[in-house]
C-alpha cells in the first residue's frame, strides 16, 4: 500500500519483528520525498536498540525532559479519564499477551512481567487496581499462578426472554365460562377428580349423540 506524502511516522511500543519495524518506517520518505520516523519504548523495551544495530535509531535528546515533565503527566491522566474500565481491561489483557514472548529479551520472568504490566495499568492507564481477567485467558497466556494477577468470575451472557400469555388454567377457564361470575380466584373451587371424570364422560356422551344423529 502506498500512501502519498506520510511525512511522520510514529512506533508505540516493540513491534513485532524487524520486518514490522522496516514495514512501519517504509510508509514515509517515499519517492524521493523526506520524512522521519518515531518509535516510543519504556525503559525495560530499550534492548531493541541494542539487537536493531542496524537500523539508524538514535534516543532522543529531550527524553528525560518529556519523561519528567509534570504537563505531560496531567495531560495522560485527564485522557485516561475518558476511557472506560472495560476498554482499559482489553489494553491490559493485549500488552501482557504481547509482551509474554519478550520476557526473555527484556531479561525479566512471568512475575515481573505481571509487575510491569500492573505499573502500566495504575501508573499509566489510571486504573485503581490491575484490572482483572478470566481464569481462562490466564491459562492462555501461560501465566497461571503468577503473582499479582487479579482472577475474576466470567460475566454470564445476557438472555432476553419474550413475555408470553401464561397458558389457561382451570381457574381461568371457569372464570369466562358463561353463567359463571368474575370470582377471585380464591374463591374458586378446586378441581377434584370426580368433576374430571363427569367432564369426560359428558363429552362422550354428547359425541356418542352427534354420531347417532348423523347416522340416522
Amino acid at each position: 500500500m502506498d500512501f502519498p506524502d506520510v511525512s511522520l511516522v510514529v512506533q508505540a511500543g516493540l513491534p513485532l519483528n524487524t520486518d514490522a519495524y522496516t514495514h512501519r518506517v517504509g510508509r514515509t520518505a517515499r519517492a524521493g520525498k523526506g520524512g522521519r520516523a518515531v518509535i516510543v519504548l519504556t525503559e525495560g523495551e530499550s534492548f531493541y536498540l541494542k539487537v536493531n544495530r542496524q537500523f539508524p535509531i538514535t534516543p532522543y535528546p529531550a527524553t528525560e525532559k518529556v519523561v519528567n515533565d509534570d504537563n505531560s503527566e496531567a495531560t495522560v491522566e485527564q485522557a485516561m479519564e475518558g476511557i472506560d474500565e472495560k476498554t482499559k481491561q482489553k489494553a491490559y489483557s493485549a500488552y501482557l499477551g504481547f509482551m509474554k514472548p519478550f520476557e526473555n529479551k527484556l531479561g525479566i520472568d512471568s512475575k515481573q512481567l505481571v509487575q510491569m504490566s500492573n505499573q502500566f495499568a495504575m501508573r499509566g492507564m489510571g486504573c485503581p487496581e490491575p484490572p482483572g481477567m478470566e481464569k481462562r485467558t490466564i491459562g492462555k497466556m501461560g501465566l497461571k499462578g503468577v503473582p499479582g494477577i487479579r482472577y475474576v468470575r466470567p460475566q454470564s451472557k445476557e438472555r432476553t426472554v419474550q413475555s408470553e400469555d401464561p397458558p389457561a388454567t382451570y381457574s381461568s377457564a371457569l372464570r369466562k365460562r358463561p353463567g359463571i361470575p368474575n370470582l377471585p380466584a380464591s374463591e374458586i373451587p378446586p378441581k377434584t377428580s370426580g368433576q374430571s371424570n363427569r367432564s369426560k364422560r359428558q363429552r362422550q356422551g354428547k359425541q356418542s349423540q352427534n354420531t347417532a344423529g348423523a347416522a340416522s
